[in-house]
């Protein structure tokens, strides 16, 4: 930092002034973030002189959001979480939701991604209800993302949320049928995480834990419906029709009563190999328990 400077008070302020314009945030939210980084340990010891340090700062905020894309004005209707993980970047999550507004004129389904900071945004929204003028940005590959501007408040209640996810492409499946409509897969190999499938389902059990190689979450329901049998049937064509079937989901779903019924929203793929190769997965990004569920003890269950 070689800029002679007279006024360094006077310089931050037109700065932070300036990129509050420009990144469409607030001047007390850049102030606040300039205090903290003039507190942090490792920008002090990168520049030991106090105007010095504030120039850097101002640098730093800089580069920090001249990277953030621009963002635009949309009605969002989140439907669930799509996948919560630990990168080299830090924490993330993904979410589907339905998205009108700016460039999108009719509603469609869109992946939205929260990094860092913001990857605590499921704790924050209600499913399927309507957000008006949330900001997001998009990224070239149509995926979108949110961050501080993204603000999720004032959420309306929605009519017919299973009519406008059909309406957009959401299919009704059953165990039986589900392997005879998997979710689209892209150029890429990898599933359309915006091709959902809805499955009504009684919960046989439920587990969750942590994966000891990754020191990741699991949690998973098994589940069955009325077009099984007891065991699994093998048709003629060769295909598997299991008499229950295990779903994937966030663990913010666990924890639903055994012989509740469901309904489950996600995307259904048939792995090509492995022990599971030709078998209908689901993978939940919604889970929704359907009434109040079963008493605590069912006629035949914990009789004696």
């Amino acid at each position: 930092m070689t800029q002679q400077i007279e006024n360094i008070n006077e310089y931050t302020k037109t700065r932070i002034e300036d990129l509050a314009k420009r990144a469409g945030l607030s001047v007390d939210t850049l102030n606040a973030e300039f205090d903290k980084y003039m507190k942090e340990q490792w920008v002090i010891d990168q520049v030991s002189d106090e105007d010095g340090r504030k120039k850097y700062i101002i640098a730093l905020l800089y580069a920090q959001y001249q990277s953030r894309p621009k963002v635009d004005e949309y009605t969002v209707i989140p439907i669930g979480v799509n996948s919560r993980h630990t990168t080299s970047k830090g924490d993330r999550t993904a979410i589907t939701a339905l998205v009108k507004g700016a460039t999108i004129n009719e509603p469609v389904l869109k992946q939205i991604l929260f990094w860092g900071k913001h990857s605590g945004v499921h704790k924050l929204i209600q499913w399927g209800k309507i957000y008006e003028s949330v900001k997001l940005g998009t990224y070239q590959t149509g995926a979108m993302t949110g961050d501080d501007r993204a603000v999720f408040e004032n959420p309306k209640d929605l009519q017919d949320e299973l009519g406008i996810l059909k309406r957009v492409g959401a299919t009704e499946v059953t165990i039986r049928n589900m392997v005879e409509n998997p979710s689209k897969k892209l150029a890429s190999g990898y599933t359309d995480e915006t091709d959902l499938r809805i499955l009504n389902a009684v919960i046989s059990r439920g587990a969750e834990g942590t994966r000891k190689d990754s020191n990741t979450p699991w949690a998973n329901y098994v589940v069955t419906d009325e077009t099984v049998g007891m065991e699994d049937e093998v048709r003629p064509d060769g295909t598997l029709v299991p008499a229950n079937l295990t779903i994937w989901i966030d663990q913010i779903y666990a924890g639903l009563p055994e012989l509740a019924l469901c309904q489950f929203i996600g995307t259904v793929r048939i792995p090509e190999q492995g022990q599971n190769a030709g078998q209908a997965q689901m993978d939940a990004i919604r889970v929704k328990q359907i009434g109040t569920g079963p008493p605590e003890t069912i006629d035949g269950e914990d009789d004696f």
